[in-house]
């Protein structure tokens, strides 16, 4: 029996304009397009959502991650994914995550990235979502639990654990910071 998802109280709405809408659609279809019928790709996603629509759930994300921390999302396509994370914050490589409801990472979608940072949208909604916290992969690894939502077990955390997004510029600045006094020793 699945947990009720309870949301962040801090969580910040961005709201789409129609100009966005058409935007998210464009990237949507340019995400998808070096992928389609490309033998090196397997890039089958497991879900109700087509690729291109699970490409534009991801690009609200990003434009809304992007708005919340004063950045522009890279919405270029590439055939593999970004393979890095989403934004570079203070120095600290973020990754934004868009879901229905809880942060659920498996172990291949966490790629050494500083912080996660969840957006629940609505499905077959397109005007806004809601950029909910962030987490750490340790921090993750100790809020968790198991959850499985029709293709296997994974980890997933309730958007009410999350940081506030208002403490991230913070903690990307302590990162970096840290990481420069390291390489300076």
């Amino acid at each position: 029996m699945r947990r009720e998802v309870v949301r962040h109280s801090e969580q910040i709405e961005v709201t789409f304009t129609d100009l966005d809408r058409l935007q998210i659609s464009a990237a949507a279809e340019a995400r998808e397009r070096p992928k389609t019928d490309n033998p090196l790709v397997r890039d089958q996603r497991i879900g109700t959502h087509d690729n291109v629509e699970t490409h534009a759930i991801g690009i609200m994300g990003e434009i809304a991650v992007g708005r919340v921390l004063g950045l522009n999302p890279d919405l270029a396509a590439y055939v593999a994914g970004d393979k890095s994370g989403d934004f570079l914050f203070h120095g600290a490589m973020v990754e934004v995550k868009t879901m229905q409801g809880y942060l659920a990472l498996a172990p291949w979608q966490m790629h050494g990235a500083a912080a996660y940072v969840l957006v629940v949208y609505t499905p077959k909604c397109w005007d806004a979502v809601a950029v909910q916290g962030w987490t750490t992969e340790a921090v993750f690894g100790r809020r968790s639990f198991d959850e499985d939502f029709g293709h296997g077990p994974c980890r997933a955390m309730q958007p009410c654990d999350l940081y506030p997004m208002g403490t991230l510029t913070r903690w990307c600045q302590d990162v970096s910071d840290s990481r420069q006094q390291a390489a300076r020793s």
